[in-house]
């Protein structure tokens, strides 16, 4: 197997180690396609993405020191990319778009397997960003910086940041909807 198989191959089954609701999908959605999901009375979009060393930018002016590829308290992390790889507009974010890992309470039940599932993730885009893989499937979470159009259709950001999306602590590596069993 090649390296860079054998590193991604590593990286997946890392990120299988999550609960079942957050690795559940309702049904597989096209990668680069906004999919809106509903949870209670509120709807997300959510965005599923391969991600290249082309896409990823190095912009010293968005770079948060402590976030910054780094791991911080509760998992937390941020990558920065091309505002282009979105099917949407980014007004005034030519520099780039901070995508930022949420926190993780490290007092909840099964906090290290999440932080642990962040933490693979990231060892994925430091792969990325080194040369050692060739892409990183990831799925972002565009509110609240989302603006609709008049039809409720995704228009444009209104911030230059994403999240990566995640519920109850946990990334989800998916766009479809969550299931709890």
């Amino acid at each position: 197997m090649h390296p860079k198989q054998l590193l991604m191959v590593t990286v997946g089954m890392c990120m299988l180690a999550g609960t079942a609701f957050a690795q559940q999908a309702d049904t597989p959605h096209p990668v680069g396609e906004i999919i809106a999901n509903q949870t209670g009375d509120r709807t997300y979009h959510h965005i599923t993405l391969d991600l290249s060393t082309a896409d990823l930018v190095q912009t010293p002016g968005l770079m948060d020191r402590d976030l910054a590829y780094n791991l911080a308290d509760g998992g937390q992390f941020e990558i920065y990319v091309r505002p282009g790889i979105l099917p949407i507009e980014a007004p005034d974010c030519e520099a780039g778009l901070i995508v930022r890992m949420p926190w993780t309470n490290p007092d909840v039940l099964d906090a290290g397997d999440a932080i642990a599932d962040k933490t693979a993730l990231l060892a994925a885009f430091e792969a990325l960003r080194d040369g050692r893989l060739e892409s990183v499937r990831s799925t972002l979470e565009l509110d609240p910086y989302l603006a609709l159009n008049t039809s409720g259709q995704p228009q444009a950001l209104t911030q230059c940041n994403v999240f990566f999306r995640h519920a109850a602590g946990r990334y989800i590596d998916h766009n479809g909807l969550l299931t709890d069993d």
